[in-house]
């Protein structure tokens, strides 16, 4: 890969799609957003890019302020998001609590974290596209091809944006543009996380590092049967659960079914 050949194909592509609206994006201090702030940094003028950092708590906010200082921006603003997403799991629990009696089964008044996690990753989309409509702008997203195919994001979450400037880029790829980017080191350096909860990486999540998930993707994507994959030389610890996590994921990679009414 020529990564400065994929920076002046993306650039360009980015700067017609928002046509002059301002770009709306979080920052989580991962590598990923801070590529597409770089990228969006080439496309557009500073002051119409419009960063959100979202700590839950007393997340760090450490290096999502170091990426924006970074490429120069200082018009960021940070919002916690810990009592919205307090209230709404409070409700959540009444929620669960009353549908546990009418289906009968048991409830132990828990949310499980992945649960609680996609809360956090939708109310963040939520303020994203509060303020895009608030300035007419457009929400930037920043899953990557790994990401993607594997459904490693949360469906109406960060999942959910106007553009995806590197969903063609698996993950290994991300970090050789961000090197030619100059993007800071504590991205590089970070281990990477959706920071849904304490903890929580995506190697650890998945269960396959992220350079031998990229060659097996490399050589699957697109197919979605088992029975049609012809494995050969590609076979290795981890691949029965790519394949687990391709197939799971499928619905996210698709639109909502539409219904007809017939003729």
């Amino acid at each position: 890969m020529n990564p400065e050949k994929v920076v002046n194909s993306l650039v360009p592509q980015l700067k017609e799609f928002l046509n002059g609206s301002p770009a709306v994006l979080g920052v989580s201090g991962g590598v990923d957003s801070a590529v597409v702030l770089a990228l969006c940094v080439r496309a557009v003028h500073k002051q119409r890019i419009l960063p959100i950092i979202m700590p839950y708590g007393i997340q760090s906010i450490k290096d999502s302020v170091e990426v924006c200082k970074a490429f120069d921006i200082d018009n960021y603003q940070v919002i916690n998001i810990q009592v919205q997403v307090d209230s709404f799991c409070f409700l959540l629990k009444s929620c669960l609590r009353f549908f546990s009696k009418i289906l009968n089964v048991s409830s132990d008044d828990k949310l499980d974290v992945v649960t609680q996690g996609n809360v956090k990753a939708r109310v963040r989309m939520m303020l994203l596209y509060a303020i895009a409509n608030s300035f007419h702008g457009r929400v930037i997203g920043t899953t990557n091809k790994s990401e993607y195919y594997t459904g490693y994001f949360t469906k109406w979450g960060d999942g959910a944006c106007d553009c995806e400037p590197i969903i063609d880029l698996y993950k290994t790829e991300v970090y050789e543009i961000a090197e030619f980017l100059n993007v800071p080191i504590c991205s590089i350096a970070k281990p990477p996380s959706a920071e849904l909860w304490e903890g929580q990486t995506d190697e650890q999540e998945m269960g396959v590092p992220y350079n031998k998930l990229d060659l097996f993707l490399a050589n699957i994507v697109g197919n979605f049967d088992k029975e049609d994959f012809e494995f050969g030389s590609f076979e290795g610890d981890g691949l029965d659960k790519v394949i687990d996590l391709i197939l799971g994921s499928s619905h996210k990679r698709v639109p909502p079914v539409p219904f007809s009414i017939g003729t």
